[in-house]
């Protein structure tokens, strides 16, 4: 198989990649995943009927900001867009630890906090989130948190050996 060929079958998985999630997979989560109150539900089964007992994450809520994001890109779907907005407000608004910064891991669907622990990889997702919330919604203040996520995500994960802690409680302490 020659360079050619291999470009095109990758456009073609491509496509089909897009077709898939554009049509399959976005609006599934966006018919069962966003609760009222623009929060992310996680659990599902392979019929999409919610399990019991699941928790909001800061890294599925994040991930699925970026997924509503993109769905409004590919299809220009307003669905989307309110999708996004809904959710990237219940990121600020359940997720942030306005009393020590930073973004709590997990809350419950009614927006109760969880677990108020500090997760690296979680605030990662955050700033990715909040980069393509703003590119999509055209608001600034979301850029200005992303870049104080990654900011934070530097000062206080960062240990002393040049590498993250993974993990750290409320107060960012390992």
């Amino acid at each position: 198989m020659g360079s050619t060929d291999l470009l095109q079958a990758f456009r073609n998985s491509l496509e089909t990649l897009v077709k898939l999630t554009t049509e399959q997979v976005l609006p599934k989560w966006l018919e069962r995943a966003l609760e009222k109150n623009g929060l992310v539900y996680p659990r599902f089964d392979r019929k999409w009927r919610p399990k019991p007992g699941g928790l909001c994450t800061l890294v599925t809520q994040s991930r699925s900001i970026h997924n509503f994001a993109r769905g409004y890109a590919l299809t220009g779907d307003a669905q989307y867009l309110s999708a996004l907005q809904r959710a990237t407000d219940a990121l600020v608004h359940y997720f942030r630890d306005p009393a020590h910064g930073g973004w709590s891991w997990s809350c419950t669907p009614e927006g109760d906090v969880a677990d108020a622990s500090k997760n690296a990889y979680g605030h990662a997702f955050v700033a990715f989130a909040l980069v393509h919330a703003a590119s999509q919604l055209d608001e600034p203040a979301y850029l200005t948190r992303a870049e104080e996520t990654l900011e934070l995500t530097l000062q206080r994960f960062g240990d002393r050996h040049g590498g993250i802690i993974w993990w750290m409680s409320r107060e960012f302490q390992d």
